[in-house]
């Protein structure tokens, strides 16, 4: 070994670097600017902060600067940047704060920045940052790491070393002490961002960061960065930030809110600037989230990703959005702050798509192989600019790149780019792959471009196909260019996204813009710029653009709009391929398709045309260069479509081939009018193009038939020489042979011809003919027109034959022509109804006659046919106008005429039938009938005229003589029958005003006591009162109700009188209505409930109306002590459902079993809390306002108060002196008098009820109060009162309830109640309540009755204990036995959210001795009792399914959802509470007899069930389950008495449980036996109960009764191996004590055994009862059996030799053996001989005993026996 002067020439010396020096290069990569807002951003984000504030606190504090915790410490107490977010710093947080550079949150996917790194660019400015968040205060020291140069250098140096920074907790009294004692260090932080003064106070919720600004001095002495930050620099710092604040939370996943503000002079900050992400609409939600509402659920995209990427999904796409975000920047604070260069908008507003997609290949799988790399995800933004409801696709120059936040790296599209990007160290650069790394399989580089190429490429067509598909302009504008992308990383993703979009794949992206809307390849057409563009064809291009268009299929479009260079560049790339179309197959293709473009439209035709005369003239020529563009126009191909296909238009404008058309220039044309369809079109015959045609074969003579082609070729003349051109045809018609031969073809052909004109209208006629309105000029052939003899039907709708063209045919010819060419004789009903029409649109002289020859022929026709009829109604129904009866006074709807001559005019509105039609009424009947005129005027004619007038004066006066006509009309409609008058809302009457009004909102007539409103909208003096009353318009009284009326549907809705009284019948009168509103109140919550038997009458004069006043005699009052929710009022409302279905932990349903209080009320009301007052009025006769819709009202708050001025002796019948209205309910049912009962539809006219009647009730309800409270949840006091006509109140009787130590655990079980509802609410509830375990708790309830009996002014008590048990839900052994149940029915109810009870029951036993406890009935309870009578010792309650009368268990014939529940319910939950009360019960028991006070075994023991096998109902199925529960579970209910003690036991399952753990029933067995087997300690059931009828009854294999096998298995078990041990032993010092304790057992034992069943004494074998003749007890030994016979007197009893072998003599009087010789009675000793118990005593035994027992002088004398002797 070397020693230590060999070692002299070596120096330590090693590789490190401190933290300055680290910070100091960390610092190289986060320059100062922009890095320190986008870091602490970062960083919040990361947090899920969604509100960051950045102030610059210019205060220098200087008063601050004593009291610090260390000296230098006070030049940080000035200016300083704070950063705030409303996220807190966790004790993770605080850890990964202080490991510089350690990538803290690398393994956290969802998390983007890198605390360690990022948070390390705040050392620009500052040298001792701070965090402080919850309970702790963080200072970092770097320069700490060498002695003397800390900042907190003194509390090192107190510390006895050396840091790099301090840590501080309020919440500890030591961190409490420093603030006491440094107050200046912390006194900076208060009123910052709601710091209180005292950090101490209470935890800091959010993250504060300080940041003091470093100082001149402080960066001379700095080893972390030299830069001074002063004013100067934090202005370029805001500045700057403020520039680019629209931009920064873009992509963020949490912060939505950035402020930047400035803390100059006192605790308020001035704000210079505010930015806010909002969202517009959720596009697409991610896919963790179902809420596409909330904008902090859609933005965490990472977390996003990583599920996405977990489900292994097809679909890349994972989000998509519209945001807004909104930059509000302060003039005033910047020029305060000196920022006065800045081009910053003050109001800025910026709309954005934002795409989001994760990668699906080299992306994900780098993901997933490298830690390095986070999700593959990328998103693009694309800003959207929206101007007069036109939105727009706003490109941005230039494109930035984000990691969430913007890096400062600019790209050449016209988006910004989001991604998870692999950063340079300077995070100023993307990571690329270089030559050197090209290879590198896991290359920054190569992740980027995977990203480019996978993830932001789908999230980009993503973006383009939303624009597309939400119409936004410009969309093709964004798409980048090849081009401009070369040689840079961004070529990944254009290259990406060429080959995407340019796919043949049908299911491609649609994003081509074309005439078509958006298309994908496989359906848009491209044009070869090169022979069809602007450069080759110039203008024609368009042309050529428009005929493509058109010949695509209907499907498919034709691109355009794309960005320039776009398909330039899909060219280069070959990408196109049969999607481009060149010259020659555009041309082809075009002359293929020519006939059907011909005929799309004349814009269409014209575009053909053009493209036609371009290809003619290029085929006219002669010499062309091969290089001319349009040389593909002169190709083979094209020729030779041109021979064989219809190009040339004619003059008709038909497209013809040309070799069927006639050359305009031969001399053969002379022959036709030069107009004539066989020629070209005119600009077909120019002359380059007619040369081409030509070389097609245009022709140059044609041959027709004579007479067609006369026919024909009128139709080219002009209108002068038609006339007599048809003239001269007509007679040469008439002179040929044609008129002979009538089925010549060619006399038919001659009928389609269109070539007659038709006959024009006189002169002097004002109507509008067809022939001028629809055939000016027309010809027509003969079977279109109409003879003119039926001129007056269809002259203004059809053309009609001129006669005048017959002029030269001879007059006997002339009506035989007109047939054979079919000129028109007959007019059809449709025909003449258009003709009417035609006729009624002017009123001129001239119409008259046309209208009364249709009215005429269309009756005609009805009475030919009753089926046009109908067809004449459904015409006049379409009718744009239905004025089509012709009056003096012009035309009239028929609704407005009637054909009763008595009816009154009232024009200009109602009118009689034309004087001329009057005349002759048989001759228009049937028409007038047809189209709706009036048989008389009614109800509903005088209501649609009123109604007109008020659309035709819309709220204006009316005029004098439209007044008195419409009080005239109101007048006649209250003369009909008061049945046939509409509702007030349907007929509109004048108010004061003359302003026709609808009569719902008028009023007549005055009450002198009631005061007027300014709000009453009076009618028009000259309406009689009378004719008010008749139409029902409100009087005064009833409006003034109405403007407090709330206009809710208040009221029973569902059905009115007819369905409350069908409910009724299956709630008889009684008690129950008493019950009912009992349990309304205490699922309201109600402590107390006062029921009261008003017996007082009330004024009658101030009431809401005349049918009020009935309801202000005597009532029951209902008076609880909680109010009304308006889910309660709702639910009150709505018959049979209640507001209780939400909330199923509630047991009543407000509906049904509320609408029992009709059977003493037809309209109950009530008033909660003094503010809001309910009426409910079925028959709508009682009630003001009270509609069919709203049958009943409500008055609240400011409403009920005016009520209550107005209608004072309304509100006198709520007022109670003995009560108080505020926080309470008072239900008032005012009873049913007799005059009521006769008009009620709910009940008949016996339905009548008084007070002696209620008073009845409350006698009989009395009965049933010691029990009503029992179940109850929260009312624990009712009172039943009788209030006199004088007001005094008379307490009639009361009931409490108080529950022994109401303890946490049964506030705990209510609140189970109401989490289970919660489940059922989301429907989630099956296997919650099934599977979810039980609830269960116990109560002492002691109940007290007080009762003023009549005619005394003394109350009587009574008071009964009772021991209550509740469970919720089923335990887990009743969950399995539930699952193999069928409860298909109650699931499915259960899912579908429909289902609301709660698996609730409860069991009560009564366990006070008073004597009226052995009367007690028990009954089964729905929370409070129900009418039935159970076989039962105590009180059931179920939350169960009741039929609808709600007095009985739900019973279906099949199994439904209900009967499941109930048997639920019944079966198992109800079995497991009842056994677990009873467990409760007998660790009360402290007594065995009935003589003691306590809870004794006797009572104990009667609250068994008793079980019958009669019994079928659901309870005796209960006592089945109940028996079944306790002995299959083991239940230890059964006393026995052990050692003198009680102990509880559950029953033995087998005859082998005889291990003293279980017990046996005494039945069966005799008492003696029974104290026998006490002292030996069987377990035995205490006697005082047979439970062997209830054991066979509950299908239980075993039944463990007192066997002898028992016995047997008892005595050689373990609990006598004491015994054992000890034989032989005296049976005197035995358990047993006593040789007649054995024999009793013995003897019971052996039993039957010694005359039949002789087997079972084979059992006794080992058992420990062989009583022998010595007195011992010994084990029945099988190969040592003992004597039994009754020699064994012969020897003496001392002898213990002998003895022994002997069986008792005690047992000798069991078996009866005989002697040796005869027989004496009954003798069993033989079964006791063959089973081997006992042996037979034999002459040989005899002599073997003498041996054994003489002297041996004796037996040697060999004394010898003999039969004989």
């Amino acid at each position: 070994m070397a020693s230590a002067e060999d070692l002299e020439g070596l120096e330590l010396c090693g590789q490190s670097e401190s933290l300055t020096q680290r910070l100091r290069n960390i610092l190289k990569d986060y320059s100062d600017g922009l890095a320190i807002p986008k870091e602490i951003i970062q960083n919040a984000d990361d947090a899920g902060a969604t509100k960051v504030t950045l102030i610059y606190d210019s205060r220098s504090n200087r008063q601050w600067q004593k009291s610090v915790l260390s000296g230098r410490m006070a030049d940080c107490q000035g200016p300083s940047l704070w950063a705030h977010n409303n996220s807190e710093f966790t004790h993770e947080d605080f850890t990964n704060l202080l490991n510089l550079g350690g990538a803290t949150k690398r393994s956290q996917s969802t998390k983007v920045g890198r605390f360690g790194l990022g948070f390390n660019s705040v050392y620009n400015l500052t040298d001792v940052p701070s965090v402080f968040s919850g309970w702790r205060l963080q200072f970092l020291d770097p320069h700490g790491e060498t002695r003397g140069r800390g900042f907190l250098e003194d509390v090192y140096r107190r510390q006895g070393g050396n840091s790099t920074g301090v840590k501080l907790n309020f919440a500890t009294k030591a961190g409490q002490q420093v603030l006491a004692d440094f107050p200046h260090q912390f006194a900076p932080y208060a009123g910052v961002m709601g710091c209180a003064s005292d950090l101490s106070a209470q935890p800091y919720r959010g993250t504060l960061i300080r940041l003091p600004l470093r100082t001149p001095q402080q960066a001379k002495e700095s080893k972390i960065c030299q830069q001074v930050y002063g004013e100067m620099e934090m202005r370029d710092l805001l500045g700057k930030t403020a520039e680019v604040a629209h931009l920064l939370l873009l992509f963020t996943q949490s912060v939505s809110a950035l402020r930047l503000l400035h803390l100059r002079d006192g605790p308020k900050a001035a704000m210079l600037l505010e930015v806010k992400r909002s969202l517009i609409e959720c596009l697409r939600p991610l896919p963790v989230t179902s809420d596409s509402g909330k904008l902090c659920d859609q933005t965490q995209v990472l977390t996003a990703a990583v599920h996405k990427m977990q489900q292994e999904s097809a679909e890349k796409l994972i989000g998509q959005l519209r945001l807004r975000i909104e930059t509000w920047y302060s003039v005033k604070v910047a020029k305060r702050l000196g920022i006065d260069a800045l081009t910053v908008d003050t109001n800025r507003k910026d709309d954005w798509l934002q795409s989001t997609a994760i990668g699906f290949s080299d992306s994900l799988e780098m993901s997933q192989h490298n830690e390095v790399f986070r999700p593959p995800l990328a998103s693009v933004a694309v800003r959207i600019k929206t101007s007069q409801d036109v939105s727009a696709a706003d490109v941005v120059k230039p494109g930035v790149a984000f990691s969430f936040l913007p890096l400062p790296v600019e790209t050449p599209l016209l988006f910004h780019v989001n991604a998870t990007f692999a950063v340079t160290s300077s995070r100023r650069h993307l990571e690329e792959t270089t030559m050197d790394e090209s290879d590198g399989r896991w290359h920054p580089g190569r992740w980027n471009a995977a990203l480019l190429r996978e993830a932001a490429c789908t999230a980009l067509v993503a973006a383009i196909q939303r624009m597309a598909s939400d119409g936004i302009v410009g969309t093709p504008d964004l798409w980048p260019l090849p081009e401009a992308v070369s040689g840079s990383i961004w070529c990944h993703l254009v290259d990406s996204f060429y080959q995407t979009v340019f796919s043949a794949d049908p299911e491609a992206p649609c994003v081509f813009p074309t005439n078509k809307g958006w298309k994908n390849l496989s359906k848009a057409v491209f044009l070869d710029e090169f022979s069809l563009g602007s450069s080759a064809l110039g203008s024609s291009a368009e042309t050529v653009r428009r005929i493509a268009q058109s010949m695509v299929p209907e499907s498919w479009g034709v691109a355009e709009g794309l960005a320039p260079g776009v398909q330039r560049s899909a060219v280069q790339l070959d990408l196109l391929g049969t999607s481009l179309w060149e010259g020659e197959y555009f041309v082809a293709t075009f002359l293929q398709n020519l006939s059907r473009l011909w005929n799309f439209s004349d814009v269409d035709r014209k575009h053909c045309c053009e493209l036609l005369h371009l290809l003619l003239r290029s085929l006219s020529q002669t010499a062309v260069s091969t290089e001319d563009p349009l040389h593909f126009l002169r190709c083979l191909s094209v020729q030779k479509l041109l021979n064989s296909c219809s190009f040339v238009p004619n003059q008709l404008g038909q497209l013809c081939p040309a070799k069927e058309l006639l050359d305009p220039c031969c001399s053969a044309a002379a022959l036709y009018d030069q107009n004539d369809s066989f020629f070209p079109r005119n600009d077909f015959q120019i002359a380059d193009i007619r040369q081409a045609l030509l070389k097609f074969g245009l022709k140059s003579q044609i041959d027709f038939d004579e007479l067609l082609k006369r026919a024909e070729s009128i139709y080219t003349l002009d209108n002068d020489l038609r006339k007599e051109r048809v003239r001269s045809l007509m007679r040469c018609i008439c002179e040929s042979k044609q008129l002979m031969t009538p089925c010549d073809d060619r006399l038919a052909k001659l009928r389609l011809v269109e070539f007659l004109p038709a006959l024009q209208k006189p002169k002097d006629c004002k109507l509008l003919w067809y022939s001028v309105s629809n055939a000016q000029g027309k010809l027509f052939s003969p079977r279109a027109l109409y003879d003119s003899s039926l001129e007056k039907l269809v002259s203004l709708c059809q053309p009609v034959f001129d006669k005048s063209l017959l002029q030269d045919v001879p007059q006997d010819y002339k009506e035989p022509l007109l047939r054979m060419i079919g000129v028109q004789k007959t007019v059809t009903w449709d025909v003449a109804w258009t003709q009417l029409c035609r006729a009624a649109e002017v009123f001129h002289e001239d119409s008259r006659l046309i209208c009364l020859a249709v009215y005429q022929h269309l009756s005609k026709l009805i009475d030919e046919d009753p089926t046009v009829a109908s067809k004449v109604r459904s015409a006049f129904k379409t009718c744009e106008s239905p004025a089509i009866l012709f009056s003096d006074h012009g035309f009239l709807n028929p609704q407005k005429v009637s054909l009763n001559l008595a009816d009154k005019e009232c024009q200009p509105y109602l009118f009689h039938l034309l004087t001329d039609i009057r005349r002759s009424l048989s001759n228009y009947r049937s028409f007038l009938k047809a189209v709706g005129v009036l048989e008389q005027f009614g109800a509903a004619t005088y209501c649609q005229v009123l109604k007109e007038m008020q659309a035709k004066y819309n709220g204006s006066e009316l005029t004098d003589a439209d007044r008195k006509c419409s009080i005239d009309l109101l007048t006649r409609l209250s003369e009909l029958s008061s049945e046939k008058i509409p509702e007030q809302s349907e007929i509109f009457a004048p108010d004061n005003k003359g302003v026709l009004t609808q009569c719902s909102d008028l009023c007549f007539g005055s009450i002198k006591w009631l005061p007027n409103s300014k709000s009453l909208h009076f009618v028009h003096k000259d309406v009689a009162y009378g004719v008010c009353e008749k139409l029902r318009i409100p009087d005064k009284r009833e409006q003034a109700l109405k403007m407090h009326h709330t206009p809710l549907p208040f009221g029973q809705k569902e059905e009115l009188a007819t369905r409350i009284k069908g409910i009724l019948k299956s709630y008889p009168l009684g008690i129950e209505i008493f019950k009912e509103l009992v349990q309304n109140a205490d699922d309201a919550g109600a402590t107390r409930i006062h029921l009261i038997n008003d017996r007082r009458s009330f004024l009658q004069e101030r009431v809401l109306g005349e049918e009020w006043k009935s309801l202000q005699g005597p009532a029951l009052l209902v008076v609880n002590d909680t109010t009304f929710s308006d889910d309660d009022i709702e639910g009150i409302q709505n018959l049979g459902v209640g507001s209780k279905g939400s909330h199923p932990w509630k047991t009543g349903q407000y509906g049904i079993g509320f609408n029992c209080v009709y059977h003493v009320t037809d309209v109950p009301m009530f008033l909660s809390d003094n503010r809001v007052l309910c009426v409910m009025d079925p028959h709508c006769r009682y009630m003001p306002n009270a509609t069919i819709e709203s049958p009943g009202g409500m008055y609240k708050d400011e409403s009920l108060k005016a009520i209550m001025t107005d209608f004072p002796h309304f509100f006198e019948v709520f007022e109670l002196k003995f009560e108080s209205l505020l926080g309470s309910t008072v239900f008032r049912l005012p009873l049913r008098t007799q005059d009521m009962a006769r008009k009620s539809k709910i009940c008949s006219n016996s339905g009548s009820v008084n007070s002696e009647r209620i008073s009845a009730l409350f006698e009989e309800l009395k009965s049933d109060l010691t029990d009503i409270l029992l179940f109850l949840t929260n009312v624990r006091t009712i009172t039943l009162s009788e209030l006199a006509p004088d007001g005094k109140l008379t307490k009639v009787a009361e009931v409490t309830s108080e529950i022994s130590g109401e303890d946490s655990a049964y506030r705990q079980f209510k609140q189970e109640c109401k989490k289970l509802g919660t489940v059922l609410q989301q429907r989630q509830g099956f296997d919650r309540i099934f599977m979810g375990g039980s609830s269960f708790v116990t109560h002492e309830t002691t109940v007290t009755v007080s009762e003023t009996k009549p005619l005394s002014k003394f109350a009587s008590l009574r008071k009964c204990t009772w021991m209550v048990a509740q469970q919720l839900g089923f335990s887990s052994a009743a969950s399995r036995e539930l699952q193999s149940k069928s409860l298909a029915n109650l699931r499915s109810t259960i899912a579908s959210g429909m289902w609301k009870a709660l698996p609730k029951v409860g069991v009560a036993a009564r366990i006070d001795k008073s004597p009226d406890s052995g009367r007690q009935r028990h009954r089964a309870f729905n929370l409070l009792p129900l009418p039935l009578i159970t076989s039962l010792p105590v009180h059931v309650n179920g939350h169960f399914a009741l039929d609808p009368s709600r007095r009985n268990l739900w019973e279906a014939h099949s199994n439904d959802a209900a009967s499941e529940w109930n048997d639920a319910l019944v079966t198992t939950a109800l079995p497991e509470c009842y056994v677990k009360l009873l467990d409760s019960l007998r660790k009360r028991i402290k007594a065995v007899t009935a003589d003691s006070q306590d809870l004794s075994l006797p009572l104990f023991y009667k609250l068994f069930p008793r079980a019958n096998e009669a019994d079928k109902s659901p309870w005796g199925n209960l006592t089945t389950k109940f028996y079944n529960e306790v002995l299959t579970k083991q239940w230890k209910l059964f006393p026995v008495m052990v050692r003198q003690q009680i102990e509880w036991l559950p029953l033995a399952l087998s005859s082998d449980s005889v291990d003293g753990k279980a017990a046996f029933l005494q039945e069966g067995a005799p008492g003696e036996v029974c104290d026998v087997l006490v002292k030996i300690n069987l377990p035995l059931v205490l006697k005082g109960r047979d439970f062997l009828p209830c054991l066979r009854q509950s299908d239980i294999k075993y039944i463990p009764v007192l066997e002898q096998c028992v016995i047997v298995n008892f005595l050689k078990g373990n609990c006598c191996k004491n015994l054992l041990k000890s034989l032989p032993m005296h049976v005197e010092h035995s358990v047993f004590a006593s040789e007649s304790a054995v024999i009793t057992l013995l003897k019971y034992l052996l039993g039957d055994a010694l005359t039949e069943k002789a087997d079972s004494l084979f059992n006794l074998f080992e058992a420990p009862i062989n009583l022998t003749a010595d007195g011992k007890l010994r084990l029945f030994d099988r190969n040592q059996p003992v004597f039994l016979t009754e020699y064994v007197r012969l020897f003496p009893e001392q002898n213990s030799i002998l003895l022994p072998r002997f069986a008792h003599k005690k047992v000798l009087e069991i078996f009866h053996p005989q002697p040796l010789y005869g027989k004496f009675g009954s003798d069993h000793s033989p079964v006791a001989y063959e089973t081997g118990i006992y042996k037979k005593f034999s002459l040989e035994d005899f002599c073997q005993c003498l041996e054994e027992f003489l002297p041996p002088r004796v037996t040697t004398e060999r004394l010898h026996l003999t039969e004989q002797y």
